[in-house]
């Protein structure tokens, strides 16, 4: 019987998700609810009936403290640096294919939050179904609940191959909020999860076909001379041929403060803020009492070193916050 690997991806540092993220403590191991984004990213792929065997591919920074929380009920991948994910799921795609040539593989990131279980295990058995089938690269989309402009786009065929499944007809980028609003009102647009499955031979394939370069690198063991690089962009946009299953569950991609404080807060939340009449407020305290009064669309997040209040406009690029503070002296910090 062929194996099905859920490969989780977590090597980002989270930049945007400062100052709760930190050089010891990358976005995936920020305490979320009672456990962490990668230990719930984990499980979701685990629980899933069709897949027999789990992963994490991570940096050399963080693999020791990933390991401390995954335990040996998975393999680790280990990146020397992060390369963004197509030198992350290359190199999965060559580890895991020195033993199991014939494997079939599922990658996810850490950072999502997905509900309910049910709904997300159907669109996985859909996807990786379809790959053990047919050498094809499917990905997993979702309906649009509102106009985002965070998340990138994928245009679908109307009509179906199976259920929920059909073939790609185009890939858009993170659009204008006129764009987005006009997206909204397609059915065929859906949200990128940024979920893959195809068989482990069809991946290595298609990156010697596309990114020949980077496969080469990987080979020969030039990691540093890798030039980061997304697998969408890299190898997804080259497809003709890719199908998306159209997943019918509940998708947050917490890259930002804001999704971060609302997304954990449904788990658990936060007793020591005090809002009067104030609008579109996000505060993510540790012990103090928080009073917020009379304001509006803000984020205010505070440490055991660090007190943060920021427009929630710029909530998508506080890795420039990072840069200024690296740049300034701020290391410590960070």
């Amino acid at each position: 019987m062929e194996k099905m690997y859920g490969v989780v991806l977590a090597g980002g540092s989270g930049k945007r998700l400062w100052p709760l993220s930190r050089h010891g403590l990358p976005k995936q191991l920020i305490p979320f609810g009672q456990t962490s984004l990668l230990v719930q990213a984990l499980t979701r792929l685990q629980e899933i009936p069709f897949i027999t065997d789990t992963a994490v591919v991570t940096t050399q920074e963080y693999a020791q403290d990933i390991q401390k929380k995954i335990g040996n009920n998975c393999k680790l991948i280990i990146e020397p640096v992060s390369k963004n994910t197509a030198a992350a799921i290359l190199l999965s795609c060559l580890e895991i294919a020195k033993n199991d040539p014939q494997a079939i593989m599922v990658f996810s990131p850490a950072d999502h939050v997905i509900t309910p279980q049910a709904q997300f295990s159907a669109a996985l058995c859909a996807a990786l179904s379809y790959v053990s089938e047919h050498d094809k690269l499917a990905l997993i989309g979702i309906t649009p609940s509102y106009a985002s402009t965070a998340y990138g786009y994928i245009e679908r065929s109307h009509d179906e191959t199976v259920a929920d499944l059909y073939p790609i007809v185009s890939f858009h980028e993170k659009p204008s909020r006129e764009i987005a609003q006009g997206y909204l009102a397609k059915k065929s647009m859906l949200w990128n999860c940024g979920i893959f499955c195809a068989r482990v031979q069809t991946f290595i394939e298609l990156f010697m076909k596309h990114m020949p370069e980077l496969y080469a690198q990987i080979k020969e063991e030039c990691y540093q001379d890798i030039a980061p690089i997304s697998f969408d962009k890299g190898i997804v946009e080259k497809v003709p041929d890719a199908v998306v299953v159209q997943g019918k569950f509940s998708w947050t991609d917490v890259g930002t403060l804001e999704q971060f404080i609302d997304q954990s807060q449904k788990e658990i939340p936060n007793n020591n803020v005090v809002l009067l009449n104030c609008n579109n407020v996000r505060t993510y305290t540790q012990d103090k009492l928080v009073v917020l009064y009379g304001v509006e669309n803000l984020c205010v997040i505070e440490t055991d070193d660090t007190l943060v209040v920021m427009n929630t406009e710029y909530s998508n690029t506080m890795d420039h916050v990072v840069e200024h503070l690296h740049q300034s002296g701020y290391e410590d910090f960070l």
